[in-house]
């Protein structure tokens, strides 16, 4: 995100004021709020910002290496209003989680390692942040038959016409998910 920046009479400059890293999503958010989510340290980490108390970044390059080495790859100068963990270890069911009412959709998914010791190297996570609760799907399918430091799901969403979740990844074709959402009912 940029704003336009006053200086004087006539000299505007621009200003980064939020960024992500290539390993943050951003998610649907209410009007003023932004809202991210990433993976680090066992735990999905989501993030809300108020656009309205974002700050300038004055050296974008800067403040990318100093999130590089913190590893932390929200990019801002201003601190979160909320933050919130799920742990990346959760296994299948629904388990209680924080309520998030600055997610415009009543359904967030979410990208997790699968739970330990299962034979699913990856779950989706479907966080109904206005409920607090969220449904764990390991990914059957995505286990040690793939190359899984080189293949790797990157997105997800629930198609509304067959309510069924639809996906993409690194290496993989795009794909539909059968209705137990943990094995693919075709490749699209």
């Amino acid at each position: 995100m940029e704003v336009l920046r006053g200086q004087g009479p006539r000299q505007l400059s621009r200003a980064a004021l939020y960024a992500l890293a290539y390993v943050a999503w951003s998610l649907p958010a209410t009007d003023g709020y932004l809202v991210s989510y990433f993976r680090a340290n066992g735990f999905l980490t989501v993030e809300v910002h108020d656009v309205a108390n974002l700050t300038a970044i004055d050296d974008l390059e800067l403040a990318k290496g100093e999130a590089e080495k913190a590893r932390h790859p929200v990019i801002t100068r201003s601190r979160p209003m909320q933050v919130e963990r799920l742990s990346d270890a959760l296994e299948p069911g629904t388990h209680p989680a924080p309520r998030l009412e600055m997610c415009r959709d009543d359904e967030v998914l979410l990208l997790g390692d699968g739970p330990p010791g299962a034979k699913a190297a990856a779950s989706i996570y479907s966080w109904r942040a206005h409920e607090g609760a969220v449904e764990v799907f390991p990914q059957e399918w995505f286990n040690n038959t793939l190359d899984l430091g080189y293949q790797w799901i990157t997105g997800v969403t629930r198609d509304s016409a067959s309510g069924h979740i639809v996906g993409h990844g690194i290496r993989l074709d795009p794909f539909e998910l059968d209705a137990t959402n943990t094995r693919i009912k075709r490749s699209l």
